[in-house]
């Protein structure tokens, strides 16, 4: 659901999530040093309320990080726009 650019990222961004209660996962972290970012995983029945969370902290964080579309490996997609690229704001 969130792909980072560096391992520190989406082990914050983990952090983030679990400490609202969302159970996450940091995948690919070893592979940066090949052009892999890490990518942060949820359960598939969470992947709204998870989105949700980053947004918001996205917003009070003034858009310090930045969220990219990572493919689910469920065959769907989740895309999150930062604070910056929000029509609504």
């Amino acid at each position: 659901m969130y792909g980072a650019n560096h391992p520190f990222e989406a082990h914050f961004v983990r952090s983030v999530l679990e400490s609202r209660g969302i159970w996450a996962t940091v995948q690919n972290e070893n592979l940066a040093p090949y052009g892999v970012g890490a990518e942060v995983w949820v359960e598939a029945d969470e992947t709204d309320a998870a989105v949700a969370i980053v947004q918001e902290f996205l917003r009070e964080d003034a858009g310090h990080l930045s969220l990219v579309a990572v493919d689910d490996p469920r065959g769907g997609l989740a895309e999150v726009e930062g604070p910056e690229d929000d029509p609504n704001e």
